[in-house]
């Protein structure tokens, strides 16, 4: 029994590259018996026992082996060799979000569904539990280790809301018999005080937008020291905080470009040119800013600065197009406002734009410098002008993601090389990687842009954080041939479906249980593991392994079963 649950692990350990299922594709796309019983047998050989016998680089640290997969339901696009993404822990209750890298591997798993996520920046990121102000968050590194946690309390605690050039941007709320007061500064990746908490005023108006997702993503670093949130800017360098006048207007707050950058403020139609010094005060106007190196009126956009130009529209007087930093129009686009145009930040020499064309249909196309076409614009589905560097376009097309390349050319990833774009990260692009969802069936995988394969599905490994998986693989088994007919009893604290605690699971050969009160079922065994089929009477289909481990118990989905009959 001994030799064969060695053998067992050593066929687990090499469990490393599928999913279980078809989706993993090519895009182009002997054991040792001989043992010393004892010292005193091996002297008896005539050699003696010293440390020099001893190979030290002979000895290899076992691999992972791959305990449960799950496809995942929300992806966000790789940074750093890192994605988060959402799936389901019991495909029917409850869910959880976690981080992978560039294998599929889990290196990160939360207990819960994060209400936030920041992408990973300098090898950190931090989360959100919740959309209130005391929800719990925390930072981890790339490697899934949990640095820093903390929540708000009446006296301490932090939300953290930012991330930029080794500052953390945190908020606290103290409240006392003669006290309640919001504070910020910024903290270390082990929390840390960098610049000391301070006071804020009515203009910080965290409370107004904090549990608001989609102002979420707007929080970044944006160069120069500079972090921008839904009500100002906060410069790290300085710890000062420059409000916006009114926060909940729309506004665009670009990237530094060569120490300047633009704020538009759509509600008002007013757009300023500011620069590294830039200083605010609280002001009395509505949507007017001070310290600004420029300001021009009358000026609609949602773009963002990009390469020292903003595309706006100045009216019929000064013209649609792009304007550079003294508000002159340096890219005239006048000939296409019939067509509703819109363009996006420049990147690498060109800059997005699309256009509705006479047939009513929406198009895509990029211009240079000169405002010159790149090609003939291309029917889209749908885009986002930010979804565009150094002219390679995502765009949607007949409801699948594609890449119009700067040539015009329409390329489909997993289909077409795309490894030109392995060092670029816009849209949903990162680390050679892009997420896409199949339209037949409505699933989620990350397509490499070389066409090498796909990731779709998130692989929880022996060695995973989170897991104890670890320990309990020794014992796993893997004979050949079983038969899971029977009635089984669970026997954990928690359960999967209808396998719940003391529950009693019966598979008849046909149907069972398990996962809801009427599967049908086949149990395979697939080459490398056993398999268990699951079909439920409304048509859902799963795919579990089952970890044996040995006649009369098994293991499904981190629920042990034991065989009773």
């Amino acid at each position: 029994m001994r030799k064969k649950l060695l053998v067992a692990v050593l066929l687990l350990s090499v469990l490393l590259s599928g999913c279980g299922g078809s989706r993993d594709v090519d895009f182009t796309t002997e054991e040792n018996t001989d043992t010393w019983e004892d010292d005193a047998e091996y002297e008896e050989t005539g050699h003696e026992n010293t440390d020099t016998d001893y190979d030290e680089d002979a000895y290899e640290e076992p691999e992972e082996a791959i305990v449960e997969t799950y496809q995942f339901t929300k992806p966000r696009p790789f940074s750093n060799g890192r994605a988060w993404v959402d799936f389901p822990i019991d495909h029917k209750y409850g869910y959880c979000t976690g981080a992978i890298d560039t294998d599929g591997k889990l290196v990160y798993q939360a207990d819960s569904q994060l209400f936030y996520v920041s992408q990973f920046q300098d090898g950190l990121a931090f989360y959100r539990k919740d959309d209130t102000v005391e929800s719990p968050c925390g930072i981890i590194d790339a490697e899934g280790n949990v640095l820093f946690e903390s929540q708000i309390s009446h006296d301490d605690g932090y939300l953290i809301l930012a991330y930029g050039n080794g500052h953390f941007f945190v908020t606290q709320h103290i409240q006392s018999f003669d006290t309640d007061e919001w504070r910020y500064g910024t903290i270390d990746k082990n929390g840390n005080i960098l610049n000391e908490m301070q006071a804020s005023d009515e203009n910080f108006d965290l409370e107004d937008w904090v549990g608001d997702v989609n102002t979420w993503p707007a929080i970044r670093y944006i160069g120069e020291n500079f972090i921008v949130l839904p009500s100002g800017l906060y410069n790290i360098s300085t710890a000062h905080f420059s409000p916006f006048p009114g926060w909940n207007m729309e506004k665009t707050v670009g990237d530094f470009y060569e120490g300047y950058t633009a704020i538009v403020l759509d509600g008002v139609d007013f757009a300023y040119i500011i620069d590294t010094d830039y200083e605010e005060q609280p002001c009395e106007s509505y949507g007017e800013l001070q310290n600004v190196v420029s300001k021009k009126e009358e000026f609609h956009s949602d773009s963002s600065y990009g390469e020292g130009l903003v595309f706006g529209d100045g009216g019929y007087s000064d013209g649609i197009g792009y304007y550079d930093k003294d508000w002159n129009l340096a890219i005239s686009l006048e000939q296409y406002r019939e067509n509703r145009i819109k363009g996006g930040a420049f990147s690498g020499g060109y800059a997005p734009i699309t256009m509705q064309g006479a047939d009513g249909d929406w198009y895509a196309v990029v211009i240079d410098r000169q405002g010159n076409l790149a090609y003939s614009p291309v029917r889209i589905d749908q885009v986002d002008l930010n979804n565009f560097q150094n002219g390679y376009f995502q765009v949607t097309i007949d409801g699948k993601t594609k890449i119009i390349e700067p040539d015009g050319k329409v390329s489909t990833p997993g289909t077409d090389d795309l490894s030109m774009l392995n060092d670029f990260s816009f849209g949903d692009v990162g680390d050679g990687l892009i997420c896409c969802m199949d339209v037949d069936d409505g699933r989620w995988s990350y397509v490499r842009l070389d066409g090498s394969g796909i990731i779709d599905c998130v692989k929880l490994m022996s060695g995973s954080i989170g897991s104890d998986a670890e320990s309990q693989t020794d014992s796993y088994i893997i004979p050949d041939s079983y038969d899971i007919t029977g009635k089984w009893e669970s026997v954990d604290e928690s359960g999967f479906g209808q396998a719940q605690p003391g529950a009693v699971i019966v598979f008849d050969g046909n149907r069972c249980n398990f996962y809801s009160p009427n599967d049908t079922y086949a149990f395979s065994f697939d080459g490398e593991k056993y398999v268990l089929n699951l079909t439920t009477p409304l048509g859902e289909s799963l795919e579990k392994t089952v970890h044996i481990i040995d006649d009369d118990n098994v293991e499904i989905v981190g629920t042990s079963l034991k065989r009773i009959e």
